[in-house]
């Protein structure tokens, strides 16, 4: 899971899950201190309460990282960005259905790009950066 909230914040993918993943990571530019550390510990150790420790410092290492990117950002609340958001989600999911339903395939990926992109602009407006076309505010909420 971090691994994936550092792939967001750093607009990275990781392409070889297994036998390059930490090379991958350690070429980041926002990665948590130690964690080259931390990752050999969490493979290699066979304690458990040291296991728990390493996956706690990293996720605060983490959310260190995540802070410091969005500390510095003109953030509105939620609830002022995404206030009468959900008619706009609405009409865009009216026209996705629409465009689907008569095989019209061009506006279906329009309105579906339109629908991404305006939800994009909220979270940007929050404070939270989306790269790579994901949740990354799902991702937060998980660690």
């Amino acid at each position: 899971m971090i691994s994936e909230v550092l792939s967001l914040i750093n607009c990275k993918n990781i392409k070889r899950q297994r036998k390059h993943f930490k090379s991958e990571i350690m070429r980041m530019e926002n990665i948590p201190s130690n964690f080259e550390r931390s990752f050999d510990t969490l493979f290699s150790s066979n304690n458990i309460q040291e296991i728990k420790e390493e996956i706690n410092y990293l996720t605060n290492e983490t959310r260190k990282i995540i802070d410091q990117k969005t500390k510095n950002s003109d953030s509105k609340s939620f609830k002022e960005v995404f206030t009468g958001w959900y008619e706009e989600m609405i009409q865009h999911y009216n026209k996705i259905y629409y465009a689907c339903n008569t095989d019209d395939n061009q506006n279906a990926l329009f309105a579906t790009v339109e629908l991404d992109s305006s939800l994009n602009s909220n979270f940007d407006r929050i404070g939270i950066f989306l790269t790579c076309q994901k949740w990354l505010m799902l991702m937060i909420q998980m660690i």
